[in-house]
């Protein structure tokens, strides 16, 4: 077993989108039986390290530039198209367009640490599985029309355990939205 590394995320708000979201995931699963268990999830920074408490510490130092409107941040991303990809395993993502705020939140969060990164990516998760790239391109395929944008609520810093891709949310933030309280940071 690998050890637990963590990730940081924006997580669908709850309504319509989550839920249409939720269930690609559990049709995907279906399909693919053995496959990981997910929530879906826009990565923002996918890789942490390995140290919770210093994965805590960015994710803070993000919601507090968040907060003070140092970062930009939209409470919607807009859904460019289905993708797939092999990063850790073959996967299917709903591609997010890469918008002058997510990037600008992503260059921010990763500068919390300046250890290497790759070239992000924004995605929406739908599917981890071990399976040939032909099966995965013909899943994507059978998926039809997705959503145009994604309402956001909340940033998370979640435990991702590689070897059957065990997810634990660790921490989470709301995102503040206009007309409501700015919920504390934890």
């Amino acid at each position: 077993m690998n050890p637990p590394d963590y990730s940081l995320w924006l997580l669908p708000a709850p309504g319509p989108a989550r839920d249409l979201l939720r269930h690609y995931v559990m049709a995907l699963r279906t399909a693919v039986p053995g496959a990981a268990p997910l929530d879906p999830h826009l990565t923002l920074v996918p890789s942490l390290g390995f140290d919770r408490r210093r994965a805590i510490a960015r994710a803070r130092r993000v919601a507090v530039a968040i907060a003070g409107g140092r970062v930009p941040v939209r409470r919607c991303a807009t859904v460019a198209g289905v993708a797939t990809g092999a990063h850790r395993y073959q996967s299917i993502m709903a591609g997010i367009a890469c918008e002058p705020w997510l990037k600008a939140l992503n260059r921010f969060a990763v500068q919390t640490d300046p250890s290497p990164s790759r070239a992000y990516y924004p995605h929406i998760s739908l599917l981890y599985a071990d399976l040939d790239a032909t099966r995965i391109v013909e899943l994507a395929g059978g998926l039809g029309p997705l959503l145009r944008r994604v309402p956001l609520g909340h940033l998370v810093v979640s435990r991702v355990c590689t070897d059957i891709e065990r997810r634990h949310c660790i921490w989470s933030w709301p995102l503040p939205s206009p007309g409501h309280p700015m919920s504390p940071i934890p």
